[in-house]
């Protein structure tokens, strides 16, 4: 019977599909989850409480001969990762690089700086390593909508803007007028007026920035 899940740190579509059977697609244009479409325009971005309708799966039936051995395999959607490499806002040409997922894999950047591999829609983890003194751990499924503030906060973090955190020791007014200094720059840098606050065109062109 139909059932509901709640979204947890970690899920997006393709990984709540793989778990219930489903390919992605037809799980998120399912009309149970037009409110959740109408609120979350990208599937890949949920929000930990938000709900997602399982349908029912659909029994297909086959013909098969007894008295032989049948294999019967269920088709996969893989999800993709990509991953622009930055230095000084400049793409980071022919750069080594291993990424492990579910499994080792090495290449090197375009010069676009873009790392692009399909990996498997449940992968909670990848690491990057590039030389012997970069490593990144990328947790994937991790990203907050825009909507949210630690949405806003990691995409201005990935994109080399960070904001000053809630609690540091130092004076509220001084954490209020860094804040600022750096919403007005990332502002600046993508050609939205100099507002200094996060605003709907802030938003979009954090979005815009970021891919997601």
């Amino acid at each position: 019977m139909p059932s509901r899940h709640v979204v947890q740190p970690g899920d997006c579509i393709e990984s709540i599909a793989l778990a219930h059977g489903f390919f992605p697609d037809t799980l998120w244009e399912h009309p149970e989850n037009a409110a959740l479409r109408a609120s979350r325009d990208n599937p890949h971005v949920l929000m930990p409480g938000d709900i997602v309708h399982i349908p029912d799966l659909r029994a297909k039936e086959v013909e098969a001969k007894t008295g032989r051995v049948h294999r019967f395999r269920r088709r996969g959607v893989p999800a993709r990762f990509r991953l622009v490499l930055e230095r000084d806002g400049e793409p980071r040409a022919n750069v080594h690089y291993v990424l492990e997922a579910h499994r080792r894999i090495t290449g090197v950047t375009g010069k676009d700086g873009v790392i692009d591999h399909f990996i498997p829609p449940d992968l909670a983890l990848v690491v990057l390593r590039i030389g012997p003194s970069e490593t990144y751990e990328i947790r994937l499924g991790q990203l907050l909508p825009v909507t949210d503030e630690g949405g806003v906060r990691a995409r201005m973090q990935n994109l080399g803007y960070p904001l000053p955190e809630d609690g540091d020791d130092e004076p509220e007014a001084m954490q209020k007028r860094r804040k600022r200094a750096v919403i007005r720059r990332f502002q600046r840098d993508h050609g939205v007026a100099l507002t200094g606050v996060i605003d709907d065109a802030t938003r979009q062109a954090l979005l815009d920035a970021h891919g997601s």
